[in-house]
């Protein structure tokens, strides 16, 4: 199969498995809130988003791990011997493995006692009877990160063997399972937030773990070279790349993580909800875009490992174009038709969840019309200087937040 084709193929299972999610994404998250209330659907948003930092560090070396693979790839295809590019895979995905166990060990290992002396000890906004509940949720989200960190290397290498049909459809069974369940609590009432949190916890880590299994007799790269744990410039130039790509995500630490602390704060439980909806609408938008831009990315870097610069800046141009025009196909109705859409997906949506929704798609918009120049930046390596800026910029998200909350006190406002 050409590249093209494959490309192809994967940009439609992909925007496919994400149209599926979208549509049963939108009856989910009303069956969720009606099943567990406002206030219980809130408090799964602000543990949830507890470990979004541990999250953000995951997708940084995820990242770095990606860049590196499809270079090599790339490499490879232009080498002369096939054996030194085959072990030079071999020993970045070494590496990436080692990396991928003991980070995670060391992250939950120091976050999860933070995150449970905040919830048991009153830091948080959380109602006295659900602390118990809250703590074992908190217990699933860290992992749920563990299992997600550990198979990173092997859906890397899913990825930029760009064999992503098979992890879609991963991804569409885990769809299909929560969407029956969360129509199984609706049609029988109760107190399901633990239930609820046990259920998606299960969910969550099976897939991952099928494919750590599958990709070991799958891809002949999957094999560890011990001699590579001895390289450490091997590590340091994943560190390195994850730390300035870490550097200018701090902004999505910032808008996520700090923002649904300070909504929580402020403006308690409720709020918190229509904030966790709008988050839902951004993460169903990107989901659209990001189907294509996965598609792309592996082939961007590989372009890149093969000196192929002309394939690669027409490939991150046709990601920002077609990546912009999806996200105004999903955003520019939901805009015009916001509150009749709130009515028919939540039919009793929390206060100022319109607001918020809109405020979080035109950002989408604007994000997307340079997604593909980033992924090209990235495929590069030369990266420090322009996350550097990045960071910095999107770093003065929560701090304005509090003074516009100081002068408005309105979530909106907050928002914008």
């Amino acid at each position: 199969m050409t590249q093209n084709k494959r490309i192809i193929l994967n940009t439609i299972a992909t925007y496919g498995r994400s149209m599926i999610g979208v549509l049963c994404g939108i009856f989910s998250t009303r069956w969720v809130l009606e099943a567990l209330g406002q206030v219980d659907f809130g408090l799964y948003g602000l543990v949830g988003s507890l470990v979004i930092f541990v999250a953000f560090i995951n997708i940084q070396f995820s990242t770095s791990i990606a860049r590196y693979y499809a270079f090599a790839i790339g490499e490879a295809k232009v080498a002369t011997d096939k054996n030194y590019a085959l072990n030079e895979t071999r020993s970045w995905f070494t590496v990436a493995v080692l990396i991928h166990l003991i980070l995670p060990t060391i992250l939950v290992g120091i976050g999860y006692p933070i995150g449970s002396y905040a919830i048991t000890n009153g830091l948080l906004n959380i109602p006295s009877d659900r602390n118990d509940v809250c703590l074992w949720l908190w217990r699933f989200a860290c992992l749920s990160c563990f299992v997600g960190m550990m198979s990173v290397p092997f859906q890397a290498m899913y990825t930029d063997k760009q064999y992503i049909v098979e992890v879609t459809s991963y991804n569409l069974l885990q769809t299909m399972i929560k969407t029956a369940f969360i129509y199984y609590m609706v049609c029988n009432p109760g107190d399901w937030l633990w239930g609820y949190g046990l259920v998606m916890f299960l969910v969550t880590i099976i897939p991952p773990l099928l494919i750590c299994i599958r990709a070991c007799f799958v891809f002949s790269e999957c094999r560890l070279v011990f001699k590579a744990l001895h390289e450490k410039w091997r590590i340091g130039k994943l560190g390195s790349f994850a730390f300035w790509q870490g550097t200018g995500g701090v902004g999505f630490i910032a808008s996520h993580q700090l923002m649904s602390v300070i909504v929580n704060q402020y403006f308690g439980a409720r709020i918190t909800g229509s904030f966790s909806v709008s988050q839902t609408v951004a993460a169903e938008s990107a989901s659209l875009t990001g189907a294509l831009q996965g598609a792309f990315a592996p082939a961007i870097t590989t372009a890149c490992g093969a000196n192929d610069y002309e394939q690669m800046r027409n490939m991150a141009f046709r990601v920002c174009k077609i990546g912009t025009f999806l996200t105004l196909l999903f955003a520019l109705p939901m805009v015009l038709e916001i509150d009749n859409l709130l009515l028919v997906w939540l039919k009793n949506p929390p206060p100022m969840t319109s607001e918020l929704c809109i405020a979080v798609l035109i950002f989408m918009v604007i994000e997307k019309l340079s997604s593909g120049h980033i992924t090209a930046v990235n495929a590069t390596g030369k990266v420090a200087k322009f996350q550097t800026v990045r960071g910095l910029l999107r770093t003065s998200v929560a701090p304005l937040a509090l003074i516009l909350i100081w002068f408005t006190h309105s979530v909106v406002a907050m928002s914008i």
